[in-house]
């Protein structure tokens, strides 16, 4: 354990590593890690990874404003609960008194139609903000006044909770293309949008998306009190990339993950557009998975309800309710395990002879289903311990028992494998890259201690450490033969990998390392 200081006055968008002391006022713009035991000066503009000083900011004296802002924030956050209060009550009215009284699922029934109401509802009021509160916004110049930072805030705000739990089961459907477009975005339904955060309502109109595939991509549209236009086409943007500031235009173009973009990119190269035919019968069979993927979710929670009825009672004294409700919880959570090993056995089949599922549409739905289980069911509470080694096992991962396992995301587990002294702390680890539309699966072997937000797919790592925020795409070897000419720890036993081109992304590395401003 080391001490970490974080002064009064700082924004922290990057990471920052055990030891380190942030002076007052700095500013640690997204993706830039702080080495441990660093130093950052009074009022510096940290980027990078490892991180170096661009610039110094120039403070304002606002903190009678910054109290201020901070009070209408809680207020906002009181209004929201009357808000959520309010659609229960009239789903109450509505058709609640509708649904059959005399079939004994009917309260399970209830309480799932009334979480997708609620994301319903909430949904087209995060639309009704959005035009009150912020309207139309254009490129140019801007007042940073109190009325426009509360107004991004709470619709931001409200959009996350209102789209958390219905994106989380729908993810790769362009039932969001229509969302974000009624919120403003210009998009087209050749593009697809895979993450929340490229449609936050502060934002979207000042971004435009044209025959794209954005991953969760950030962007940065205000620069210097000016607003800045963010153009995307035909252009694969990887996974949490972030996008800005400044007018930026990105033109058939790859975007690793988890990299920061602030000047244009532009390069030749043919991109295949779907038609409009292909495209429409994708997103039904699609909407057809989704809806069976969703109805046997509500089925994992039958067998819950028969433990909390049958089994306990349904009780009402407190210390009865506790171990039932947890009982509960781990039932639900085992038949939404077997339902989840169901579906990813049906989206893997047969991809390990070709490198690419048999299915991209069921796949994206085992993707989003992966997503939902890791994100909502018990299982979180599992992390780090031997038990959610057990249901990684479970799923077809191959994990050492002495590994660590707490990761942000974990996908593809036939394909997933670590070795002896593994840690996997917070890391997106998964068998699969995608460009565009084309998605790469196979192996990914972890060593060593893999930290924060690093992103691993199909990938192997064989250093005793993979720093934070640093990506490994496709470096898995194609043949034993690669296997057989590399060093690797110990005595480890390769897969078969079938061969493909290996893609190798990495945050780039400052070259003028001399001119950073740390103490180590």
């Amino acid at each position: 354990f080391r001490r970490t200081i974080i002064r009064q006055n700082c924004i922290v968008d990057g990471k920052v590593c055990l030891g380190s002391s942030i002076g007052s006022g700095a500013y640690i713009e997204k993706f830039a890690a702080i080495p441990e035991g660093s130093k950052v000066p009074n009022r510096a503009i940290v980027v990078g990874n490892p991180a170096f000083v661009s610039d110094m900011r120039k403070l304002n004296d606002r903190n009678i404003q910054f109290k201020l802002l901070q009070s209408l924030k809680v207020c906002w956050l009181v209004f929201e609960l009357y808000l959520f209060f309010g659609i229960v009550v009239l789903a109450q009215y509505m058709w609640i008194p509708k649904l059959p009284h005399d079939w004994r699922y009917t309260p399970v029934l209830q309480w799932a139609l009334l979480v997708f109401w609620f994301s319903v509802v909430s949904i087209f009021a995060s639309i009704v903000i959005k035009w009150t509160f912020i309207g139309k916004k254009r490129p140019g110049k801007y007042n940073d006044t109190l009325w426009r930072r509360i107004a991004d805030w709470a619709a931001d705000w409200h959009y996350k909770a209102a789209t958390g739990l219905f994106y989380g089961l729908s993810s790769n459907s362009r039932i969001w293309n229509v969302v974000a477009m009624l919120h403003g975005l210009d998009v087209d339904f050749s593009s697809q949008i895979a993450g929340s955060d490229c449609c936050l309502p502060s934002k979207v109109d000042l971004v435009k998306i044209r025959e794209s595939f954005v991953s969760n991509a950030s962007f940065a549209v205000k620069d210097k009190f000016t607003y800045r236009l963010v153009s995307i086409n035909k252009s694969s943007i990887g996974y949490r990339a972030h996008l800005g500031p400044g007018d930026l235009s990105i033109s058939n173009t790859v975007v690793p993950p988890k990299v920061r973009v602030t000047a244009n990119m532009s390069r030749e190269s043919k991109v295949e557009v779907f038609s409009t035919l292909k495209i429409i019968k994708q997103e039904v069979s699609i909407a057809l998975m989704y809806a069976i993927s969703i109805g046997a979710i509500f089925h994992s929670l039958i067998p819950s309800y028969e433990l909390w009825m049958t089994v306990f009672g349904n009780p009402a004294h407190i210390w009865v309710a506790i171990p039932a409700l947890a009982c509960a919880l781990v039932t639900q959570s085992l038949s939404w395990l077997a339902i989840l090993y169901i579906v990813q056995l049906i989206a893997l089949f047969k991809s390990e002879k070709e490198s690419k599922p048999w299915s991209v549409s069921f796949y994206m739905v085992y993707v989003t289903m992966a997503f939902a289980f890791q994100e909502y069911s018990f299982v979180t509470i599992l992390l780090g311990s031997s038990a959610y080694n057990m249901m990684a096992t479970l799923l077809g991962a191959r994990i050492h028992e002495r590994t660590l396992l707490l990761p942000q995301e974990m996908y593809d587990f036939p394909y997933i494998r670590t070795e002896r002294g593994t840690i996997i702390d917070s890391a997106h680890v998964s068998g699969h890259y995608a460009v565009y539309e084309d998605v790469v699966i196979g192996p990914s072997l972890l060593f060593g201690v893999v930290n924060s937000d690093a992103y691993i797919a199909n990938a192997r790592i064989i250093s005793k450490e993979t720093e934070h925020l640093r990506v490994v795409v496709g470096t898995f070897p194609n043949s034993e033969e690669d296997v057989e000419k590399s060093e690797v720890p110990g005595n480890m036993d390769w897969s078969k990998s079938a061969g493909r081109t290996n893609v190798v992304c990495s945050l780039p590395e400052e070259s003028d390392i001399e001119e950073a401003i740390f103490v180590n």
